[in-house]
């Protein structure tokens, strides 16, 4: 996935209006989409006005020190990890 196809996802995955009972269903979404087809398991957090309201880490994933630097990067670039990761790759910095 390249930096513009990723750009172009956060601006779809983007919401006018957004609240704790939505944060809750996307969390169950996310959640149920992984169990059916039998996807990887993962960690999991929504942050909505600095409030963590959905984390969950599913069997075999430990520990929330990686949400917490996930979250530390969106809050600080105001894009998603991946994006800045694939960034960084580009321009050879860490």
């Amino acid at each position: 996935m390249t930096k513009k196809e990723v750009l172009q996802l956060e601006k779809e995955l983007s919401f006018q209006e957004f609240n704790n009972h939505d944060v809750y269903q996307l969390g169950q979404i996310i959640v149920n989409h992984i169990e059916k087809n039998q996807l990887k398991n993962v960690r999991i957090r929504i942050v909505l006005d600095g409030d963590i309201v959905f984390q969950y880490l599913m069997d075999g994933k430990k520990g929330v020190v990686w949400l917490d630097r996930k979250q530390k990067t969106v809050e600080k670039y105001g894009h998603s990890s991946y994006y800045i990761y694939l960034e960084n790759e580009e321009n050879g910095t860490y």
